[in-house]
């Protein structure tokens, strides 16, 4: 199977935000194709009600902290993650909305849409 991954971007006049990250794998034998979401890897359940799980525990790269900004781009909350775990991400105080988090270390930058809604 041979793998090949592509990406969605939210533009403004000020700022490019990665919005999701998509593996599609094609599979040339049988001529099938899949795809896998890694927001839907990383993140659960999203939507959400406010609490969100964060499950870094087959994460091969290590992430230390995390922001979540909102759909202006504001940062809205940064908060420290444990490697190779479930964290868990609270946005219970915050509208209904979307918002997205940022995962950075030296070697990569991932960005998770999330919704949250009553």
């Amino acid at each position: 199977m041979e793998l090949i991954q592509t990406a969605f971007y939210y533009l403004t006049p000020h700022q490019i935000t990665f919005i999701e990250r998509f593996n599609y794998g094609l599979n040339l034998t049988n001529n099938e194709f899949e795809t896998n979401s890694l927001s839907e890897n990383y993140i659960y359940p999203n939507p959400s009600s406010g609490v969100f799980n964060l499950d870094l525990t087959n994460e091969v790269e290590v992430f230390k902290d995390l922001a979540i900004y909102n759909v202006l781009g504001q940062n809205i909350l940064i908060q420290t993650v444990n490697a190779r775990a479930i964290n868990e991400i609270d946005l219970s105080d915050f509208s209904d909305g979307i918002y997205f988090v940022k995962l950075q270390n030296d070697n990569q930058s991932l960005e998770i849409k999330l919704v949250k809604h009553n």
